[in-house]
Parts: C-alpha cells; structure tokens; sequence
C-alpha cells in the first residue's frame, strides 16, 4: 500500500499544564508525516486558565484541534473523549495514535504506519518501540506476564506509602539486578501481555469488539486494565519494533505530587488484583459474562459522551463547541 492510498490517521494526546510539550509532539507529527493525510486532537484535562489561553494560542493557524474538559478526568478517559469526536466528526479513519503529550515522532512515521495494515487481522492494538530520552527501551511493558515474585514485591510496595519509598531505595541499590530482562527484546516484534502505556495505535476494528476503551481509573495502571479488556475477547497487545516513538518521559506526570502517583497506582493494583489468580502469573480470572460487560467499555462510552457535550471545542482559534 502507497502512503498516499492510506486513510486517515488520528493522532489524540492527552495535555495537562503543558502546552510546550504538546506543541513538540504536534511539530514532530508535521514534520514526520509527509504524505499521511492526519488529524491532531489534543484534549486539554482542565489545564490552568493561563495554560489554556497559551495552548490556543500556540495552536492558532494550525489544522490542529483542542478539546478543554470541565474538569480533570485522568488519562484514558480523557482519550475515550478524543476518540469519540473524532469518530463522530472525522470520516474514513485508518488508524488511531493515542497517547501521552511527551511523544516525539521520527521520520520513519509514514512508511512504518503503512506496514500495520499488513497485519494479520487479528492485530488490532499495537505497541510502538517507545526509547526514553536516554534511549532505553520502554516497550514491551511486559511479554510474558509479570512474574510471581514480581507480584509479591508489588503487593508490599502498595501496602503504604514509607514501604514503597524503601522498596525503591533498595531497587535503585541492586541496579541492574532489580530490573526485568524481558525488554531484552525489544528488536523482536510480535505479540505481548502489555504494552507500554505512554502510546498505543488502535485500528478501528477495535470498536467492532468495544464501544471506548475501558478506563475504571482516573490514573496510573492504564496498561493493566486495557490488556485485561483484550483478553475478554481473546486479543493480544502486538509489538511493533519498526514503528519508533521518542518518549520524553513523565512531562506531565512530574507536576503531580509523588504521594498522588503512589495513590492512583496502589487503587489500580487493587482493582488488577480482582482478576489475576495470586497463584499464578497470567491475568486468569475466568472470562465470564460478567467480564465482558464489565470491559466492554458502554458505561466509559455513556460518561465520554456527557463528558464531550460539556466541553469547549478549539479549532484555529475559534470555539465551535
């Protein structure tokens, strides 16, 4: 497939007082996609009033269009709203980029998003190769699973807050002992258990399975939770180590206290432990009926939809919502 033959592409980043960053991301999507007819949706989580008025601003004159939310929704939840309006106002959509604001894009965009489609169909997730500003590799977040040991570390680091700063401590002591070796393979392409949160490429056949993405938290543990909704319908993450994404690692994250991460991640690890058997390291709590509805992304869908009709819409410096 040429890229001039390829639909439209649909880039939704999540923006929270930090426009600056953005606006990199947005730039690198300009200059890395020649070729590639594409849509940029920034959804704005309720940024300061100055920052609102600065990302406007910075993206007057852009075909670029921001989304303002009434209020601070969390991450996945925000690009369900994304999602929403760009199938609602944007016709013949190839592919879905949905992620963080702190992304940067290299030249290889165009030529490696054609390769998707030549997937087999049962690819409807991928996962970049996402490299951190010092190029280590982030992607896959995890092949296998996550392994028993691994799992009774975690349930210590989430018992209290003073606990998880001495977990991390002696984690940073043992260096390159503590750390994972599955991201090893980061050349090696194929599918995973869960992919790195910060950017996914969703297909539209996506939604001929869900209606949004299943997003019971307001932050942290993304990955968990969308791997979990797959796998009621018996899909997989893919890892494509062709498709390269720079991540500038935590931009918008680090304005958040320390304390309120732990937080998030502690209420998401309790709702992960509802469906991984403590025995065993795959996420095998029976599919049941009960799964499926709960990961079927409608009640995600219903709140997306009041959520949008609340917000004020921005393209090219004009409010059309």
């Amino acid at each position: 497939m040429k890229i001039k033959e390829m639909k439209k592409i649909v880039i939704i980043v999540v923006n929270y007082n930090g426009c600056d960053v953005t606006k990199n991301c947005f730039d690198s999507i300009q200059k890395n996609s020649v070729g590639v007819c594409h849509e940029f949706i920034v959804i704005d989580n309720f940024s300061s009033s100055d920052e609102q008025v600065r990302i406007g601003k910075l993206f007057e004159g852009t075909n670029a269009t921001v989304i303002f939310l009434e209020k601070n929704y969390g991450y996945f939840r925000a690009i369900n709203i994304g999602l929403i309006y760009a199938r609602e106002k944007i016709g013949d959509i190839g592919l879905f980029i949905v992620g963080n604001n702190d992304l940067e894009f290299n030249k290889n965009l165009a030529s490696s998003l054609t390769e998707i489609d030549r997937l087999e169909s049962n690819v409807v997730v991928v996962a970049p190769n996402i490299t951190n500003i010092n190029g280590k590799a982030q992607n896959p977040h995890s092949i296998f699973g996550i392994n028993r040991f691994r799992e009774i570390i975690y349930n210590f680091y989430y018992c209290n807050y003073t606990m998880a700063r001495l977990i991390l401590i002696i984690s940073r002591l043992l260096g390159s002992f503590a750390r994972r070796d599955d991201r090893q393979t980061s050349n090696k392409s194929g599918f995973i258990k869960l992919g790195f949160g910060a950017c996914y490429i969703i297909k539209p056949t996506f939604f001929d399975y869900f209606k949004a993405l299943w997003a019971p938290m307001f932050l942290m543990g993304e990955e968990l939770m969308f791997s979990r909704q797959l796998e009621t319908r018996g899909i997989r993450v893919f890892y494509d180590s062709s498709i390269n994404v720079r991540h500038l690692d935590s931009a918008t994250i680090s304005k958040i206290p320390s304390k309120i991460i732990w937080e998030s991640a502690r209420d998401s690890h309790k709702l992960y432990r509802t469906f991984i058997n403590p025995c065993h390291v795959e996420m095998n709590a029976a599919v049941s009926t009960h799964w499926i509805e709960k990961c079927s992304g409608q009640l995600d869908y219903e709140k997306s939809i009041a959520r949008l009709s609340n917000s004020k819409v921005l393209i090219n410096g004009k409010f059309i919502q």
